[in-house]
């Protein structure tokens, strides 16, 4: 017969296992211009790859103009808040698609201006590309 204790250990121990995968992570831009999102060196955060994953944040914070090309992916949330751009204008972000049509779903996407004086911050989505929200990931 199999000691209770050792059953509730083994129970939690799955239960831990899977607690990351529920929780999800943070993952902050640092790629080239332009980058690949599905290129884990482009991103750091507390776990190794990249957002890609319905529990999973993405932040880019520039202070300059980068490039991002999208694979489909589908995250819970879009975060693009700009630190003082390098020319004291406007930090510029923009989404682009490689040769097929490729969608980033989120289930929230925040844009915040840098401080006042700047100038905006400047979203663009391009080349076949496409930022949606959605209500959870399939």
């Amino acid at each position: 017969m199999m000691d209770k204790r050792v059953f509730r250990r083994v129970r939690l121990g799955r239960i831990a296992l899977l607690l990351p995968i529920l929780v999800g992570a943070t993952f902050t831009w640092n790629g080239p211009n332009p980058g690949d999102w599905n290129v884990n060196v482009n991103w750091t955060g507390a776990t190794a790859g990249y957002p890609d994953d319905n529990t999973d944040d993405a932040i880019i914070t520039d202070d300059d103009t980068y490039t991002i090309v999208l694979t489909t992916e589908c995250i819970d949330e879009l975060r693009i808040e700009p630190v003082i751009p390098q020319d004291g204008n406007s930090a510029w972000v923009k989404f682009e698609s490689k040769d097929t049509a490729n969608t980033l779903s989120c289930d929230s996407v925040k844009i915040v201006s840098p401080s006042s004086g700047f100038g905006p911050t400047q979203v663009q989505v391009l080349d076949n590309a496409k930022i949606e929200t959605v209500d959870g990931c399939p």
